[in-house]
């Protein structure tokens, strides 16, 4: 198993593994953000492979962070295993 497993919602894979490669950042899965939020579906579908001891950093988009981490919830996460940030929500830039 890995020490660390980490995903990014993106616009343009192919941009995004180039500045990964250069940052010498691997392990990190790269999904193609949908206008429907689709891929979110997706992100959750994963979620229990964490579950069992994993600790979860979720950050980005409020709605979007508050979905995953009920979904993470509902699979008996503890709370203190559950980093959460939101940083945008499609109003609002910069709630930080």
């Amino acid at each position: 198993m890995a020490w660390f497993v980490g995903g990014f919602e993106v616009d343009d894979i192919d941009a995004c593994r180039t500045v990964l490669d250069d940052l010498a950042l691997h392990g990190f899965e790269l999904i193609t953000r949908e206008a429907d939020e689709g891929h979110i579906a997706r992100i959750e579908q994963g979620l229990p492979a964490l579950a069992a001891e994993c600790t979860v950093v979720l950050a980005g988009k409020a709605s979007t962070v508050q979905r995953l981490r009920c979904r993470l919830a509902s699979l008996g996460v503890p709370s203190n295993r559950i980093v959460a940030r939101n940083y945008w929500t499609p109003d609002k830039a910069g709630l930080d």
